[in-house]
């Protein structure tokens, strides 16, 4: 019931910060981010209608294609956050619109809009649903063709629509100024959905492994795997120590490896997400495609 109230709360902050990045900062200096979102700002200048409600309509089929291929939590997810986008849009269309635009330095409204947009789709995202529109097409398109990467759907969405605005606006700065909002959304959802998460992963190869080891766990608080490995030059078998620290705790982590084997060898990578025991929970029922596709009889 707690979490269920959690991501209902982060789904509705969310949905109202991507609403008002829209509505209050992108849209008036005739900027966009990519996706549907994007789409529906280009539109408006187009046609008679509000960002909300052109937002709504483009969601609608990828909607009813994703009822039927994603899990029911994740469609409810979207579902929220997307009627609550287009409806807070309109809203706020209205309660803001004598004193839009908020600042002619189409700098300042790239940074913000697309900092607020990212802000809000992080949250939206960590509570386990999206606003809809090219996202469930992306995973449609990946459930197509599982070799491409969705950082490349993306891309070429978000791309495509940057460009259309350099046409729609009649100018190429408008473009450029949409990029910078897409890169200051980008950076603030990653900040969002894996700030917290960022970690050191350390591989040690030690002359004492044992002893490293038990320090580690004792001193430090830390859990270590051992991974069996055999040296390529003189062939010596040996333990390599796999451990994950949270960042805080790496310089003291470093601090007991320096002590205790001055000789180690050290392999230090950072990891943007970890999920288990100690460090974060894993997301909120992701789609269970495979999970379908397991109960197909098979002759």
């Amino acid at each position: 019931m707690k979490r269920n109230l959690q991501a209902l709360l982060l789904l509705t902050v969310g949905s109202v910060l991507f609403s008002l990045s829209l509505i209050v900062f992108l849209d008036p200096a005739k900027l966009v981010t990519g996706g549907v979102s994007g789409i529906a700002i280009l539109l408006s200048h187009l046609l008679p209608l509000g960002v909300g409600g052109i937002f709504l309509i483009l969601n609608i089929p990828p909607l009813i294609v994703g009822v039927s291929v994603f899990g029911k939590r994740f469609m409810l997810a979207t579902l929220y956050a997307t009627l609550l986008s287009s409806f807070v849009s309109e809203l706020f269309a209205i309660v803001f619109h004598s004193v839009l635009p908020l600042s002619e330095d189409k700098i300042l409204s790239a940074l913000f809009g697309g900092i607020l947009c990212g802000v809000g789709l992080g949250l939206v995202f960590r509570a386990g649903g999206t606003t809809g529109g090219t996202d469930i097409a992306v995973r449609l398109l990946r459930l197509k063709f599982p070799h491409i990467k969705e950082g490349i759907f993306f891309f070429v969405i978000d791309f495509a629509v940057v460009a259309a605005s350099a046409m729609v606006f009649r100018s190429f700065e408008s473009a450029l100024y949409s990029t910078l909002a897409l890169i200051a959304c980008s950076l603030s959802v990653d900040a969002i959905l894996y700030g917290r998460m960022e970690a050191r992963l350390l591989f040690i190869v030690s002359s004492v492994p044992e002893v490293l080891a038990e320090r580690l766990m004792r001193e430090c608080g830390v859990g270590v795997t051992f991974l069996h490995a055999e040296g390529g030059y003189r062939g010596e078998k040996n333990a390599v120590i796999l451990c994950a620290v949270r960042t805080k705790l790496y310089p003291k982590v470093a601090d007991v490896v320096a002590k205790t084997d001055p000789c180690a060898f050290t392999v230090v990578t950072t990891a943007k997400a970890i999920y288990g025991e100690g460090f974060e929970r894993y997301p909120a029922d992701p789609p269970k495609r495979e999970g379908r596709q397991k109960k197909k009889k098979h002759p």
